[in-house]
């Protein structure tokens, strides 16, 4: 390449090139769900194995930020009956607020409860910032971002939880965010 300056600019577009594509994604999704245009290719799905995916996925993220991950509340879960590019997108837009919300040195955890009823409930907690209950319906509309307690600037589009709500609804359940565990989100 020559000078080590191009290789960074090639590198910064790339990564310019798929947050758009990302953004271009979710507006997509979030409007065919909406105009009732989805269909769900569900399969069985091992969450734990899920997980593990969409960690690799943000691992840099997660180093970078000092954070540590657990999935352990995920083994022993059974198969679950879902679209796995939804619930991967779901749990990747769940993971990666809980990363840009939490401070170096917190905690994320992701678990799940199989319920007597047949449904599972998973749940991605964190030790961040939280979300301010007068805060949730700007958080849960669309393009809608909450300004939070460090006062810093954290890149996105306000369509992650949204898109999340959505998604979930599209399997019969729902999203439930909870204050008191500084923002856990269930599915």
């Amino acid at each position: 390449i020559g000078d080590p300056r191009y290789q960074q600019y090639s590198s910064d577009i790339l990564e310019s090139g798929d947050h758009l594509l990302s953004l271009i994604n979710d507006i997509l999704d979030l409007s065919k769900i909406e105009a009732g245009q989805v269909e769900l290719n569900e399969a069985k799905v091992d969450i734990t194995e899920l997980g593990h995916d969409c960690l690799r996925s943000i691992e840099i993220q997660v180093e970078e930020a000092g954070l540590f991950v657990d999935l352990g509340g995920t083994a022993g879960l059974p198969l679950l009956w879902a679209d796995e590019r939804m619930l991967r997108q779901m749990l990747l837009n769940l993971l990666s607020n809980a990363v840009k919300f939490t401070k170096r040195g917190g905690r994320i955890t992701v678990s799940g409860k199989h319920r007597a009823d047949g449904t599972m409930a998973l749940s991605v907690a964190d030790t961040g910032v939280g979300i301010a209950a007068a805060d949730l319906p700007k958080a849960l509309a669309t393009f809608g971002q909450v300004e939070n307690v460090l006062d810093r600037y954290h890149e996105g589009t306000g369509l992650g939880l949204p898109l999340v709500g959505s998604m979930a609804e599209l399997h019969g359940g729902g999203m439930q965010i909870s204050e008191t565990l500084k923002a856990e989100n269930l599915i």
